[in-house]
């Protein structure tokens, strides 16, 4: 092989091992950086979405303690004992008399770990007394809630006095594995000032309208008017016809609008009783949520009554009266009659409208 062969040989083998490393390179750095590259990019987006995961679970951490310091204890027994406390302290501090606080044990909320402690109660008192107990039940600073609550009076029981029923409930909050012990309200909590359960306004002299109405008194046909003699009537011109009344137009959107509260509070503003219906148009939203008085238009009629059964409105004629249900709409009322609603009949006749 010539000198010539030589060098040209040399050089091809050369070109050959560069072409082979540049390959060999690309393979094991660049094709390497990429898929690193690629793995950093996917590492960072998971880690933003554990991120993001861990804010949720930090907050929903945070919602479960604060339920957790308005339980009385995770342990049944404990539980018991603190709202057996609780509710003899509100007994006594509002005077109620023979009282039954009956624990009925704690049961499981479908599938949800949550546990139910049911207790039953029941004592007797003069109804300002139990509105007292009721507004203070309400106050505590504790997941607690009344329901099937039942007023009664008999003609054996002392005077003015009530016999209150009901069922009371809290919630028992299982440990979790994120939070692994549930940390109660502290055995000396205050009422709530802020009132968590009721409105800033719900004080207990918005609830003395419920007893000053004395709702549970017997219904009395009220007195006749006495017949009085008829003076001599002076001759005079003969009086022209009087126009008859217009009927009354009811509300162009009384399909779609519902009675949806009934109302009736005292105002310690103004000082005076205040009765009134809620009425919302369904097909409008919330925005068109209205507060009619008594005395002002309802489906055009005049608002004569508000009853726990219904809101009464009646003609111009006064001869024709209509009962709105709470929870049905306005086209769907009902004439006032004997036979269809007796006690708003009796009780409309009582208030002599």
């Amino acid at each position: 092989m010539s000198k010539r062969e030589k060098i040209l040989a040399l050089m091809v083998g050369a070109m050959v091992a560069a072409l082979l490393g540049s390959k060999l390179v690309g393979a094991l750095v660049v094709d390497r950086a990429q898929e690193l590259n690629r793995d950093i990019s996917a590492a960072e987006s998971k880690l933003a979405s554990l991120d993001a995961v861990l804010l949720n679970k930090q907050a929903y951490i945070e919602q479960w303690m604060e339920l957790g310091s308005r339980t009385l204890s995770a342990d049944e027994a404990r539980a018991v004992t603190r709202l057996d406390e609780a509710l003899k302290g509100l007994i006594a501090e509002n005077k109620l008399q023979q009282s039954s606080i009956t624990p009925q044990g704690a049961g499981p909320i479908g599938k949800t770990g949550l546990r139910e402690l049911r207790f039953r109660i029941s004592a007797r008192g003069k109804l300002k007394d139990i509105v007292a107990f009721v507004h203070g039940f309400y106050r505590l600073p504790y997941m607690l809630r009344m329901t099937n609550l039942l007023l009664s009076s008999s003609e054996k029981s002392k005077e003015g006095m009530i016999k209150i029923t009901a069922s009371i409930t809290t919630l028992l909050l299982p440990s979790t594995k994120f939070v692994k012990a549930i940390v109660p309200a502290p055995a000396k909590a205050s009422e709530q000032e802020e009132g968590r359960r009721l409105g800033l306004k719900a004080t207990l002299v918005s609830f003395a309208g419920i007893h000053e109405r004395n709702i549970l008194a017997p219904w009395q046909e009220p007195p006749k008017p006495k017949a009085k003699r008829p003076e001599p009537k002076a001759k005079s011109p003969k009086p022209k016809p009087k126009a008859k009344p217009r009927a009354p137009t009811p509300d162009p959107e009384r399909a779609n609008t519902k009675v949806v509260a009934l109302l009736s509070y005292w105002d310690p503003i103004a000082g005076e009783l205040v009765e009134e219906v809620v009425t919302n148009n369904q097909r409008r939203g919330q925005e068109n949520e209205k507060r009619i008085k008594l005395g002002q238009k309802l489906d055009g009629l005049s608002l004569t009554m508000i009853h726990w059964l219904g809101a009464v409105a009646t003609d111009e004629s006064g001869k024709k009266s209509y009962v709105y249900p709470l929870g049905m709409k306005l086209s769907e009322r009902e004439e006032l009659t004997e036979q269809n609603h007796p006690d708003i009949y009796y009780a409309l006749k009582a208030a002599g409208l």
